[in-house]
């Protein structure tokens, strides 16, 4: 994030205030974008939505190229940032995919289930002479 619009936000949401050059529109953004962020010990974070209480820390552009590539080189600067996020999701996502395999092939036998419990009569065609039959019954109704 670029450092002017870290410390817009930072400064609106400790203090309420806007910055002095910023016209309604801005405001009104900066209010908004406000709903995603908190301050926590001086720092900006972003609320996680998936998980409570491990919000993401805010990192100023000049400090990314800064960070180590691997989670094992310095946990204390990747804990909450982008880094640490892609890490858990590279990490995860295997386990999260074949739990959603699973869910979805459990879920469609259900709909299957509820599907077959639906069928009531089971018809057997045979094979038969089946003209001789209907004019049989054609030439044997009454006429009005």
């Amino acid at each position: 994030m670029e450092f002017q619009q870290y410390s817009a936000l930072k400064t609106y949401l400790q203090y309420r205030q806007y910055p002095p050059h910023y016209d309604t529109l801005q405001q009104r953004q900066l209010e908004n974008q406000s709903k995603f962020f908190q301050v926590k010990n001086g720092k900006l974070y972003n609320k996680n939505k998936r998980q409570s209480g491990k919000d993401l820390k805010v990192i100023l552009e000049e400090e990314l190229a800064r960070l180590p590539l691997h989670p094992s080189e310095s946990e204390e600067i990747l804990n909450g940032t982008i880094l640490q996020r892609l890490y858990e999701i590279d990490h995860d996502l295997p386990e999260a995919h074949n739990n959603a395999l699973y869910q979805i092939s459990k879920e469609q036998q259900k709909q299957k289930e509820r599907h077959d419990r639906q069928i009531k009569v089971t018809v057997n065609f045979e094979i038969g002479p089946l003209e001789e039959e209907i004019e049989s019954k054609v030439l044997s109704m009454p006429t009005t």
